[in-house]
């Protein structure tokens, strides 16, 4: 990783203001998800894209109480459902 040479100050409650350019860069729009994760003793940002629960697929078409599914599945899953009745 390379440091951007821009340096943020912590608020009291945590938080932190990512620069705008950083956010373009990494392609991350106002009210974009964000995932946040640890590698060693590095704070991790990605743009958070929603996968498949069952194929893994970021081909999300579809979701239903924070899960999401691609189209594929959905036709797979509505086919066997069909069966089973």
């Amino acid at each position: 990783m390379t440091s951007t040479g821009i340096v943020r100050k912590l608020d009291r409650v945590g938080r932190v203001v990512i620069p705008h350019e950083i956010l373009g860069y990494l392609g991350i729009k106002v009210h974009d998800f964000i995932d946040i994760s640890i590698d060693n003793s590095n704070v991790v940002l990605h743009k958070f894209e929603p996968g498949c629960v069952f194929c893994g697929s970021h081909r999300v078409t579809s979701g239903h109480k924070g899960k999401f599914i691609c189209r594929d599945c959905r036709i797979q899953i509505h086919s066997i459902a069909q069966n089973v009745y």
